[in-house]
């Protein structure tokens, strides 16, 4: 099957890098040429790791982020920030172009 629009809440962020970049490859997989898809993150969290995370995880962190921001950079459209959320959260739009 493939999809017009996906709608995903998976922790991207959490997860390590290979499975970061195999949910990231399945999601484009799964998208017709043109499709959206959205995600959100809490971005406040982002800056907390440092400080909270072993030198270890906090390395697979930023393989996953570096993944993640790619993503992004080829795909996004806009974005939103729902401030009423606790934590804010960070909405990402995104078409899915596979030309």
């Amino acid at each position: 099957h493939s999809y017009d629009l996906i709608v995903s809440s998976l922790p991207l962020n959490a997860f390590l890098p290979e499975m970061t970049q195999a949910v990231i490859d399945r999601l484009i997989d799964l998208a017709r040429p043109g499709a959206y898809l959205s995600f959100f993150e809490y971005r406040v969290l982002q800056g907390m790791m440092p400080l909270i995370m072993p030198q270890k995880k906090l390395e697979q962190f930023y393989s996953s982020r570096a993944i993640i921001e790619k993503f992004l950079q080829q795909y996004k459209v806009d974005e939103a920030v729902v401030k009423l959320n606790i934590p804010p959260a960070v909405v990402h739009y995104l078409r899915i172009d596979k030309t």
